[in-house]
């Protein structure tokens, strides 16, 4: 009798009750929960106290408006290097982004970044848009300046470029896909022309960051000194 009395009331206060109860659970114990590497320059692992963050730079989106880097902080972010004349490579890197926006898009805090390598005007990037289908809503194609987007790419976000022997004459950017979490640190490079690696690695590692704030991390070493 008095479950059915307050049915209501209790399924109520259960939707209001669970989301602490997870948190309560993911931020006791021990967990088996492996943090993500954080990377620095020349993509070498960093410990997290040494992060590197992205920290400047300002480029125009599809629409004409201007992205600072630091407005992305707060947001998990999926960095890729594109040239809208090559059809050798870039489309197998936008057909595996397009995968997970697919896969995450009810996650509003997931955001794509495509930095376009080549010089472009405003009609080549609505063009190139328009070919390869990219749905805009959570992914901006960006453009500046092709030196200063390059050096972007090599001094912040330590982009290896990809060398294709002379007789293609065609410049292809690097295929990696560049994580970067809430706090604009770099935690993982992928192979972004290879679908595997996106779906599984790549895939994973964007769960593992949204988890991440859930989670509180316990240090090893206090862990085996009981503290």
């Amino acid at each position: 009798m008095f479950i059915k009395k307050f049915r209501s009331q209790l399924i109520v206060g259960s939707v209001f009750l669970f989301p602490i109860l997870f948190y309560v659970l993911l931020s006791i114990g021990k967990h088996g929960y492996t943090r993500l590497a954080y990377y620095g320059p020349n993509q070498a692992q960093m410990k997290m106290e040494q992060a590197y963050e992205l920290d400047s730079g300002s480029f125009v989106n599809q629409n004409a408006d201007t992205l600072f880097i630091q407005d992305n902080r707060h947001k998990i972010s999926v960095w890729s290097l594109i040239n809208t004349n090559d059809y050798l490579l870039t489309p197998s890197v936008i057909a595996n982004l397009q995968f997970l926006q697919e896969r995450f898009k009810d996650r509003s805090e997931l955001q794509f970044f495509s930095l376009v390598s080549n010089e472009v005007s405003d009609g080549d990037i609505q063009a190139f848009i328009q070919k390869l289908n990219i749905e805009t809503h959570n992914w901006q194609v960006l453009h500046a300046d092709s030196v200063r987007v390059n050096q972007f790419a090599q001094n912040q976000l330590f982009l290896k470029y990809k060398q294709l022997p002379d007789s293609l004459n065609q410049v292809v950017p690097t295929v990696q896909l560049v994580l970067v979490d809430q706090n604009l640190r770099i935690r993982g490079y992928f192979d972004g022309a290879t679908h595997k690696e996106v779906k599984e690695e790549l895939l994973d590692a964007i769960d593992m960051l949204i988890r991440e704030q859930f989670v509180i991390y316990k240090d090893k070493s206090k862990i085996k000194k009981g503290i």
